[in-house]
């Protein structure tokens, strides 16, 4: 997990249950990840995913 700032929070990624920081508000992880939209899978909750579920799903 990244260090996390004042405006983060913790989440639980919806596809594979794990912890991850989430800072919207700052300079957060996701802004630097190369995604193909969209995002999440069909038929999934929209929600933020984990660095790991983001680079897969948006790998495909």
């Amino acid at each position: 997990m990244t260090s996390a700032s004042a405006t983060a929070s913790e989440l639980v990624c919806v596809r594979c249950g794990s912890l991850f920081a989430c800072d919207p508000k700052g300079d957060c992880w996701c802004k630097h990840v190369d995604v193909t939209m969209p995002v999440p899978e069909p038929g999934m909750q929209a929600s933020c995913l984990c660095p790991d579920c983001l680079n897969e799903v948006g790998e495909k």
